[in-house]
């Protein structure tokens, strides 16, 4: 780790990974945990949720930031009346530390709403996407990080991330987002401009699995935690998570877990 590089160095070796914009609903917000390889900052437009990491959740509301350091687990959960809508930008080769100390994360409250008209090109930027339109998300992104970086006395360090390609992390990040929709290799592809074939190849070299393979996962981990942790009935969790239906849930939860989900939620009550 380097401390000593000027921050417009750092941010030239640093590389955008992603920037999206997240808007959901009361029944849309089932969220799991998970890390990145790389540091995420989050600003949220609207709406009241909590930020949850090491087991403890902080609340977040309009304007606030959170900025989440790499191979941090961690994951958002939104208010049903008031929905979390929030802009977060992916960057790798860097991590934020303030006043010489390195947290795990950090959420700063209200923050400046001159903010607000860059996260307004930010959006637009992404819903239009004209010609040249991830350079000039690039540049907004590197604005963004200059201003959170000024107006929360932050430092930058240099870190060497994991060898993950870049298009393997805008894969795994979409399915992250979107693994409880319809969601097939032929439309990942055409969502990312990604050749299918490619896609398995680098994202099998990347994380060992296919990117079929990791959205069961995703859901298979989502509705664990919906058998553990609410009343849903089964056919309720299996929507929930993505499945296409209760049976092919079962038979793809046996299958990973040994048990049917009924037996599952069942053992787990006994030991909880």
């Amino acid at each position: 780790m380097i401390m000593g590089k000027e921050i417009d160095e750092l941010l030239q070796q640093a590389e955008l990974i992603y920037v999206h914009q997240s808007k959901f609903t009361e029944e849309d917000w089932h969220s799991t945990l998970h890390t990145h390889y790389f540091t995420e900052v989050m600003y949220v437009l609207s709406g009241k949720g909590s930020f949850i990491v090491d087991g403890k959740e902080q609340a977040i509301k309009a304007h606030d930031i959170v900025v989440v350091n790499p191979y941090v687990r961690h994951t958002e959960k939104s208010s049903g009346e008031f929905p979390l809508w929030y802009i977060v930008i992916g960057v790798s080769n860097i991590r934020f530390i303030k006043q010489n100390r390195e947290e795990s994360h950090y959420i700063f409250r209200d923050v400046l709403e001159e903010m607000v008209p860059l996260l307004k090109l930010i959006i637009g930027e992404i819903n239009e996407k004209a010609q040249g339109y991830s350079a000039v998300l690039q540049r907004l992104a590197e604005v963004v990080l200059v201003k959170v970086l000024r107006s929360n006395d932050f430092s930058l360090i240099e870190i060497e991330n994991k060898n993950i390609s870049k298009d393997s992390a805008i894969i795994k990040d979409f399915i992250d987002q979107h693994y409880k929709e319809n969601l097939t290799l032929d439309i990942l592809s055409k969502r990312l401009h990604l050749d299918k074939y490619y896609m398995i190849h680098i994202f099998k070299e990347n994380f060992a699995e296919t990117p079929m393979n990791y959205m069961i996962q995703k859901r298979l981990e989502n509705a664990r935690e919906l058998l553990i942790s609410t009343d849903y009935s089964i056919g309720q969790i299996a929507e929930i998570a993505g499945f296409a239906s209760q049976s092919y849930f079962n038979q793809a939860f046996k299958k990973d877990m040994g048990c049917s989900p009924n037996q599952y939620r069942k053992r787990q009550s006994i030991t909880g």
